[in-house]
């Protein structure tokens, strides 16, 4: 259909922009022409040409809305771009008319087609002059006006052509990109600042050095010495921290800068290494003074890119675990007049960050972690919060659990003292953990739950089967009355040997839909 109803839009593409025109019917012309972009296949090539050729000539002092579907039009056509890059030059022309249009909806448009074109045509745009091109027009934009969250997709497609570029080059427009942005945040949060500095700005140059350093990926050898993103991270820790002093309060703002930490190490991954102790050891120190999640984030980050390799890195990741750890505790404590569930469901994003660390720190240290004071107090919390609203926080924590019953089957070469240890803190835990499992199942929690908490039910029963047996039954037995001749068939299910999983699974469903509608739990 795309290939009958193109060619008839030409004739009204031809038309387009002429003098005492009306733009409406011109925008609905392109409108149906970048709607049907994606039935056209590649072949032949002139009806894309005439959509093309026809928005690149549009005189970019046309009606703001036209220019705008004008500029998405020729983003959908990205991918026919990168077959005939004759186009780029007028495509990349046009582009930048939008950016400069002064509309807020052509730029932003504007910035998109960008973003699509250095997405498919990555391997053109990386030679010159575009790449030079594309640096220049990513630094103008600075002064134009056009928003943050627009020229981060604008960076976005500047990152993707960058990761192709030689290694001097990528670092050469990172600077050039990122060294206006750490300026200004200097400015802002520097101690020369008159004035408190806008959360909302720094928020919004935050974001555009996170798109920086997550969207150019140069490939680096190993045996490289640097990363061109752990030079950029390098240059911005310092502002970073100038950041921290002034807005470490501002959870939005912390939020933001986390961002920045996760995006370079996950792209710097082991070039990054040597800088991260420090740098670990100054989130721990700011986690203490500001508990915010986003710091607990980016450390889990740094232990599921990079713990194992190095051994400084793991003692610094393993020190900061235990300190955060220590400050959760603290801020979980409940306070004057509370009860635990009320001081566990006033922070839920921390418990769910934390409880992600620390199913990470108990996977990659875990003979650290059980023989150290930090582990008692971590497995209390987590049986506390198996019945914990929060759905992200509940979820984190029956994964820790799933982990911890999950290692209790894997007990090759383990050390002894971790065996015991382990051994005493599911004995101790299990029935606990298993009560709050059958209480969910049985209408304490959503149904939409009722999975995850078979997968836990599973990891305990494969993990401690004999054990986990007789806490099911019990738990069970604990239940209402009406409950227990339901119970029967979910324990058998469990119980036998061997056991199939599909049909405990059905099972689980069953008894909990039996005792929702009995409304066993009040």
């Amino acid at each position: 259909q795309g290939q009958v109803v193109v060619p008839a839009l030409q004739g009204a593409l031809q038309q387009l922009g002429a003098p005492g025109g009306d733009w409406r019917q011109a925008d609905g012309v392109l409108y149906a022409a970048k709607a049907l972009v994606q039935h056209v296949p590649p072949a032949p090539a002139e009806p894309a040409a005439s959509v093309v050729l026809a928005c690149t000539r549009l005189d970019p002092a046309c009606a703001p809305q036209l220019l705008a579907t004008a500029l998405l039009c020729v983003s959908g056509h990205a991918p026919w771009l990168s077959a005939h890059p004759e186009h780029l030059g007028s495509a990349l022309s046009f582009a930048s008319a939008g950016l400069a249009s002064g509309d807020a909806r052509a730029a932003a448009a504007a910035c998109v087609c960008i973003k699509n074109v250095c997405d498919s045509c990555s391997e053109h745009l990386a030679a010159e002059p575009w790449s030079s091109q594309l640096l220049s027009l990513a630094v103008a934009s600075r002064d134009m006006r056009i928003e943050s969250a627009d020229r981060s997709e604008l960076l976005q497609g500047a990152g993707y052509v960058y990761s192709l570029l030689p290694l001097a080059d990528v670092v050469r427009c990172l600077d050039a990109l990122a060294s206006p942005l750490l300026a200004r945040l200097s400015q802002v949060c520097g101690a020369s600042a008159t004035t408190a500095p806008s959360s909302t700005e720094v928020c919004a140059l935050l974001d555009e050095l996170a798109s920086l350093s997550r969207y150019c990926q140069p490939s680096v050898p190993e045996f490289e010495n640097s990363h061109p993103i752990a030079h950029l991270l390098s240059a911005a820790w310092p502002v970073l921290t100038l950041v921290y002093d002034k807005l470490g309060k501002d959870s939005r703002a912390m939020e933001k800068l986390c961002r920045v930490l996760k995006f370079s190490v996950r792209t710097a991954t082991t070039h990054a290494v040597t800088f991260l102790p420090g740098m670990l050891t100054t989130l721990s120190s700011w986690f203490l003074d500001h508990p915010h999640s986003c710091f607990l984030y980016a450390v889990h980050v740094c232990a599921t890119q990079l713990a194992g390799t190095s051994h400084d890195l793991d003692d610094a990741l393993f020190g900061v675990y235990s300190s955060m750890a220590s400050r959760v505790f603290l801020l979980l404590t409940p306070k004057m007049g509370q009860d635990l569930v009320q001081a566990l469901g006033a922070f839920p994003d921390v418990l769910e960050d934390f409880f992600e660390l620390s199913l990470v720190t108990f996977m990659r240290f875990r003979d650290r972690l059980l023989a150290g004071t930090t582990w008692p107090p971590l497995v209390q919390l987590c049986s506390g919060c198996v019945l914990l609203e929060h759905r992200e926080a509940w979820r984190a924590c029956t994964h820790l659990a799933e982990g911890i019953f999950g290692s209790c089957a894997r007990r090759v070469d383990v050390d002894p003292h971790t065996l015991s240890v382990l051994d005493a803190t599911v004995a101790q835990h299990g029935p606990v953990i298993m009560r709050g499992v059958t209480c969910a199942i049985a209408g304490v929690l959503p149904p939409a739950r009722v999975p995850q908490c078979t997968a836990l039910l599973r990891a305990m029963m494969e993990g401690v089967p004999e054990s986990a047996g007789s806490w099911l039954e019990h738990a069970l037995g604990a239940l209402p009355v009406a409950a227990h001749e339901d119970a029967k068939i979910l324990l058998t299910a469990c119980t036998r040997s061997p056991v199939s999983w599909p049909e405990v699974r059905r099972a689980v469903d069953d008894f909990s839909d039996v005792c929702r509608r009995k409304r066993i739990i009040a």
